[in-house]
């Protein structure tokens, strides 16, 4: 288990840890597509969380 605390690397991607927050949709994104302040305001909440790896989903 303490190796998900491990810092990694994908290729030259360097990761803090090995906590990954798959891809969804999360249905925050503006008419046009373009980001949300409620949606940058989860990612920023998952990234202070230590989340090593973000992948977004679908706007």
């Amino acid at each position: 288990m303490s190796k998900l605390f491990e810092q990694t690397s994908i290729k030259s991607l360097s990761l803090a840890n090995r906590f990954v927050r798959s891809a969804a949709c999360e249905g925050m994104a503006e008419t046009d597509g373009s980001c949300s302040p409620k949606l940058i305001d989860l990612m920023v909440k998952l990234a202070e969380g230590g989340v090593g790896l973000i992948i977004t989903g679908h706007a």
